[in-house]
């Protein structure tokens, strides 16, 4: 079947931006080599929201995808009830962004584009710290770096 350059173009953006927002936001931390472990890498990663073209055309890969990382084999259609149980285990380490539909994926491109230029420890890290990477820009937004106190005080 014969496929426009505009339809492939198409195509190739989405899968470009979709990745792109899977693994790219301010909150997410990054990691050196020496502080990387698989489940710290598996845990870098954001759900978000797509909408009808998340849920029924791409079979929830948007709003799944921190289960992804984990847990690659477990098919579409048990990945919702799948996420609800990593949700439990990860706690305050799931990541997800699902306001505003379709409209909050874009929102959410333009954000992260914005903010999201290079990562670097946070100011002040030591030890274990040094290796936990953040997002930082040249516009001045996004997580601020964290000013730690020296030990013992």
């Amino acid at each position: 079947m014969y496929r426009s350059w505009t339809s492939k173009l198409t195509s190739d953006f989405f899968l470009v931006a979709i990745t792109f927002l899977q693994h790219t936001d301010p909150s997410l931390p990054h990691y050196t080599g020496e502080s990387w472990n698989y489940v710290r890498g598996a845990a870098a990663t954001i759900d978000r929201e797509f909408g009808f073209i998340g849920r029924q055309l791409l079979h929830g890969i948007i709003e799944t995808h921190v289960l992804h990382h984990y847990v690659s084999t477990i098919p579409f259609y048990n990945a919702d009830e799948a996420s609800e149980a990593i949700k439990k285990v990860m706690g305050r380490h799931y990541r997800a962004d699902v306001r505003g539909g379709s409209l909050g994926f874009i929102k959410a491109m333009w954000r992260s584009a914005r903010w999201c230029h290079w990562v670097e420890p946070s100011e002040g890290a030591e030890g274990e710290g040094k290796g936990v990477l953040f997002f930082r820009n040249t516009n001045g937004l996004g997580t601020k770096p964290l000013k730690m106190s020296p030990p013992g005080q």
